[in-house]
């Protein structure tokens, strides 16, 4: 972009609480303009020790002028567990949980929010779980093997491989 680094996510808590917006083009790190750099070397010039600060310059569409904010840099962790609730009503007892990853976090992350699910349900467990898994672009084998060993029988085949020059592994 001719104009900056257009701002794909801005996370509550970061980058979000300091008024940066998705869709907001970054144009200066620094007072260093950042028109003709890479994303690689703004994301460079973004990191920091946690604690200090960085000022960025942006552009926000329909907002006239430069905007500028300063923002504290902080180690970010993305959880891989982005929501967890009931569908309908908590009463028909159908969890909803998106996962947007397999990281080594993801089995702990959806063992906390089953659980909250289950604990929580009207009654005695839930009658099913919604896994949504748009926009989840994989991972850590080991970690989905592990997920999908919570909604599958103990001592189930889960996943397989064989190759010529190895024998067969399953999970």
């Amino acid at each position: 972009d001719p104009t900056g680094i257009i701002v794909m996510g801005a996370f509550e808590g970061y980058a979000f609480d300091a008024g940066m917006r998705v869709g907001d083009h970054l144009v200066e790190v620094e007072g260093r303009p950042v028109a003709n750099l890479s994303p690689e070397e703004v994301k460079n010039m973004l990191r920091g020790p946690p604690d200090s600060q960085v000022n960025v310059a942006f552009i926000r569409d329909g907002v006239d002028g430069l905007q500028s904010v300063t923002l504290t840099r902080r180690l970010v962790r993305v959880p891989n567990v982005k929501l967890f609730q009931y569908l309908g009503s908590r009463d028909d007892g159908i969890g909803y949980i998106q996962l947007s990853g397999f990281s080594a976090s993801s089995f702990a992350e959806m063992r906390v929010a089953l659980r909250w699910l289950q604990q929580n349900a009207p009654r005695a467990g839930l009658d099913g779980v919604v896994l949504d898994l748009r926009g989840n672009p994989g991972g850590l084998l080991n970690s989905a093997v592990d997920i999908a060993s919570l909604f599958v029988p103990k001592g189930s085949e889960i996943v397989s491989a064989q190759g010529r020059s190895f024998v067969r592994v399953a999970y």
